[in-house]
């Protein structure tokens, strides 16, 4: 039986009546342990075990006959929603990705934003939300961008481009988006103390989107598999086959890469699937990524995804079986992928694009630190957004 924390332990008996009267006098398939019928046993769900279908030889038929799996609802601010399926995971072999989190901006109340004035009282709350972040994830507010997001009327950028926070506006809340860069480059588990302190001392807080990612660098799987697997009912819910979209040279394959998307971007749940690796310029990489979406539009979406983000990812369609003896990617693999690819993709640019005038130059000069000295001298030395994630490993924070 589920905790059902967000109604506490009356609605717990009220279920509990509920149930006691609507369950049918037979054995019957349910997807998770719930309260069983008084007098006949209630049966587990076999789908939510693993290794229950092998995606690498399952037919159409096989999807057609693969149990419902469902979840229970419960009653939020925001109306019904449902929580997210989950599924024995032997060990964590997703991460999250991405992050969107809101939560009344008393949350970070102190005295300094005992204040009247409303944009100093949101300044104040931004220095706090700031200080909070660089505690856990590792990356504070560095500036305000000229405009709001997310129909909030101010947004504030994180250190490194790593997320946002958005404040004003919509119901004194304080939005707080991690993006990859953040979720990958952040402190060593982040996760599990963002999760505790979101349980601790936020208030009404509620992740309304949470990108769950899978890689699989070494080619165990490709892109061409899932194509397969959607053709014969893999990502079917309920018999319907979801939309799906594709990206990319199918027909005639050139490096670059190929995607899939499976849902549309306006559904509550939304999977990608690329080549990344290849995405990033190296076009014989083997690396594919599995992006899992979810938005709050229909799920509840508990904290606890954030420790335990596996269980949800493999429940999200019949094919993800295939997941099922998958090992854990190292983080420091991602980073280090991640920076190899984008680098060496940076000076294939640089070498396609301007080598020959810089040979050029080199050749005239013949002073090579002069050479690069007066190439080097401009206005902006930033670092450029295409490869801005270069910088952050050499910055990596500490626990």
């Amino acid at each position: 039986m589920h905790d059902f924390t967000q109604n506490g332990k009356q609605y717990q008996e009220l279920i509990k009546k509920h149930l006691a009267k609507t369950l049918p006098q037979k054995d019957v398939d349910i997807p998770f342990f719930s309260l069983p019928n008084t007098n006949r046993q209630v049966l587990l769900n076999p789908a939510l075990e693993p290794n229950f279908i092998n995606p690498h030889i399952a037919t159409d038929a096989d999807y057609s006959a693969y149990p419902l799996i469902e979840t229970d609802a419960v009653i939020t601010a925001g109306g019904l929603r449902t929580l997210l399926a989950e599924r024995l995971a032997t060990n964590e072999i997703v991460r999250i990705d991405y992050l969107t989190v809101t939560m009344h901006d008393t949350t970070f109340d102190n005295y300094n934003t005992k204040l009247n004035d409303p944009i100093q009282r949101q300044s104040e709350i931004i220095k706090n939300v700031s200080s909070v972040l660089s505690d856990i994830i590792g990356f504070g507010v560095d500036y305000e961008r000229p405009s709001g997001m997310n129909f909030y009327d101010r947004t504030f950028m994180l250190e490194h481009k790593a997320g946002i926070v958005c404040i004003g506006g919509q119901k004194d809340t304080v939005l707080i988006t991690i993006y990859g860069t953040g979720c990958t480059f952040g402190k060593i588990g982040w996760e599990g103390h963002l999760h505790a302190w979101l349980d601790m001392f936020a208030r009404n807080p509620r992740i309304t989107r949470v990108d769950l990612a899978y890689d699989d660098f070494d080619g165990k799987l490709d892109i061409d598999f899932f194509d397969k697997q959607d053709s014969i009912g893999g990502f079917a819910s309920q018999g319907r086959k979801p939309d799906i979209q594709k990206y990319g040279n199918w027909k005639r394959p050139n490096g670059k890469g190929r995607s899939i998307y499976i849902g549309s971007s306006q559904s509550s749940k939304l999977t990608r699937i690329y080549e990344k690796g290849k995405q990033l310029g190296d076009k014989d990489s083997l690396w594919l990524r599995v992006e899992v979406q979810y938005r709050y539009n229909q799920f509840h979406i508990t904290p606890d995804v954030l420790i335990s983000p596996t269980k949800r990812f493999l429940a999200s369609y019949p094919c993800f079986h295939v997941f099922d003896s998958a090992k854990t990617p190292e983080k420091f693999d991602v980073v280090e992928r991640q920076q190899l690819i984008t680098f060496e993709h940076a000076l294939s640019i640089t070498k396609k694009q301007f080598g020959r005038y810089i040979h050029f130059f080199r050749t005239v000069y013949g002073d090579d630190k002069f050479t690069l000295d007066m190439l080097t001298d401009i206005s902006n030395k930033d670092v450029p957004e295409r490869i801005d994630v270069l910088t952050i490993p050499k910055m990596q924070h500490a626990n």
